[in-house]
């Protein structure tokens, strides 16, 4: 083969490779940069070519409560109204549970709500309770703070002082002399749950396998409402809030810059 020829074929295979290398950038390029999360149905591009649901993130609705995101007495700006048993919850939250307890009715299961909201307060007691019997049972001051904030999440970093938290189990647990453990997520309403809360609004705040997320362990019983259109866009791609919340404002931001963007673009033109 003459040198011409292999410096051709070279210059070919490098035009080839330019190409290739070009063409897996602008992939890259189109594809959201999420910093926090990974998500674990639906990759990035898959979750990207879907349209989110309608949303404000002042919603107080999706007001994101952990241990990063307090909360207090006064962020409380929804009216409580109250459920069965005397339990209160925020005004928007009775019609889609009383729905949702009628329906699980059909199925044979019938719901009993264990907690609902709890002022700061009131939560410092829960906190504090859970502490001692920690304690008592002859773990250290570390090992029963760990313990504790498994399942209990800190006074002004607990959903239940928004109103739109929930505690459920069913009376058939209840009346087998069990409570607020994970097994209830194996029990038929427990699985109830988890595949229809999603058509009243509700999610399980807490799932299994993101603990690393909620820095909260597995919690079938902990229903939260955020609206109907949220909760199964959350159910269909296995999202917990703090990525679902991530990924609004990952839109958002994105939304801003192509308005900046294309508001840039006209006053060049219009100064052209």
């Amino acid at each position: 083969m003459s040198k011409k020829i292999l410096i051709v074929l070279s210059a070919l295979a490098s035009f080839f490779l330019f190409i290739h290398l070009k063409e897996l950038k602008e992939r890259q390029l189109d594809v959201p940069i999420f910093e926090k999360y990974s998500y674990s149905k639906g990759t990035a591009e898959e979750i990207e070519k879907e349209t989110l649901p309608e949303s404000d993130l002042s919603d107080y609705c999706l007001r994101l409560i952990n241990s990063d995101h307090s909360f207090t007495d006064e962020d409380l700006t929804m009216p409580l109204k109250p459920l069965a048993e005397g339990y209160e919850v925020a005004e928007v939250v009775v019609a889609p549970y009383e729905s949702m307890e009628k329906a699980a009715n059909k199925a044979g299961i019938t719901l009993k709500i264990i907690s609902a909201y709890r002022s700061v307060s009131y939560q410092e007691q829960v906190y504090q309770d859970n502490l001692s019997e920690n304690l008592n049972q002859g773990s250290t001051k570390k090992e029963a703070q760990k313990l504790t904030e498994d399942y209990v999440a800190k006074p002004g970093t607990s959903e239940h002082h928004t109103g739109l938290a929930l505690d459920v189990l069913d009376v058939t647990w209840l009346d087998s002399g069990n409570g607020l453990v994970g097994e209830f997520g194996e029990t038929e309403a427990g699985k109830w749950l988890d595949e229809h809360c999603a058509e009243f609004g509700f999610i399980i705040r807490y799932p299994k396998d993101k603990e690393d997320i909620t820095k909260i362990q597995y919690e079938p019983w902990h229903l939260r409402y955020i609206g109907k259109e949220h909760a199964q866009y959350m159910k269909t791609h296995g999202l917990v809030l703090e990525e679902y919340i991530e990924l609004l404002e990952n839109e958002q931001h994105e939304k801003k810059e192509s308005e900046t963007s294309k508001s840039t673009s006209k006053e060049t033109t219009k100064k052209s």
